[in-house]
């Protein structure tokens, strides 16, 4: 008896999966500007730097100046340095949203600064969502 392999599935993951990392290197950094050759990706994209001296942080895409990359860092500046690579992750700019955030104060990556202990991840909803329809409200 000879088995059949489904191979629609194999060929759907192909078509959606990249092969390829997109990787850059720091080529300059003014203030919180990040300048970069590469990673070679979109306004809005998340990316890895990679620094030397201590565990990688993300930064988000932000626009683009005579043929350089320019980021925003989503954490501390300490370590980043020209030279040190950037890598283009797959994932969507999101936040994670609980009802445990009424009344806490945040920092810009939803961590809590004011004390009081941490909070548990509730439902992921994208950054760049659809817009509600103010109608429709």
């Amino acid at each position: 008896m000879q088995e059949t392999i489904d191979i629609k599935k194999y060929i759907s993951f192909a078509d959606t999966t990249s092969f390829v990392k997109k990787i850059g290197k720091i080529s300059q950094i003014v203030g919180l500007i990040i300048e970069s050759d590469g990673p070679g990706v979109g306004i809005g994209s998340i990316c890895t730097i990679k620094p030397r001296v201590r565990p990688h942080i993300l930064a988000q895409v932000v626009g683009f100046r005579n043929n350089k990359t320019l980021l925003m860092p989503l954490g501390e500046l300490n370590g980043i340095e020209p030279g040190c690579l950037i890598e283009a992750t797959e994932e969507q700019p999101s936040f994670a949203v609980s009802s445990e955030m009424i009344g806490r104060v945040l920092d810009g990556n939803g961590k809590p600064i004011d004390g009081k202990g941490t909070i548990s991840l509730g439902t992921d909803y994208p950054i760049m969502g659809t817009p509600i329809n103010p109608l429709s409200r």
